[in-house]
């Protein structure tokens, strides 16, 4: 039950602070291009990264790190969403913002969670 209300407490706050995220990216790209998405999905990949080298194995199956992981980060990014983009903006006739928005998300997101994973692993104390 432990386990179960950390997920649930994780993921109301990583959803609530999506929500947050993505107005605000929205406001300040000013485009219909899914900035906010974007900005979520990759800031969630840096979180993870940063987070994994602090948890030892069984601190990650455990209350905080289900919280931390599959609570907060798993809501607060969105791969579903990522998904619903892709298809409306090709559906929108841009193919190629579509491809280069999938693409992109991809890369930048490995990329993302190694940078954060670099930092991570420097700033860890196990």
């Amino acid at each position: 039950m432990t386990l179960l209300l950390a997920v649930f407490v994780g993921g109301a706050a990583g959803a609530l602070a999506r929500h947050a995220v993505t107005v605000i990216a929205q406001l300040r790209a000013k485009s219909r291009f899914p900035s906010g998405t974007l900005a979520v999905n990759l800031l969630g990949c840096a979180i993870l990264g940063l987070l994994l080298p602090h948890l030892d194995p069984v601190e990650a199956t455990g209350a905080t790190g289900v919280l931390l992981t599959t609570g907060a980060v798993g809501a607060f990014t969105t791969f579903s969403t990522l998904a619903a983009d892709v298809v409306a903006l090709y559906s929108a006739g841009r193919r190629g913002t579509a491809s280069l928005y999938l693409l992109g998300t991809l890369l930048l997101g490995v990329v993302a969670f190694a940078g954060g994973l670099a930092i991570g692993e420097a700033v860890s104390v196990r």
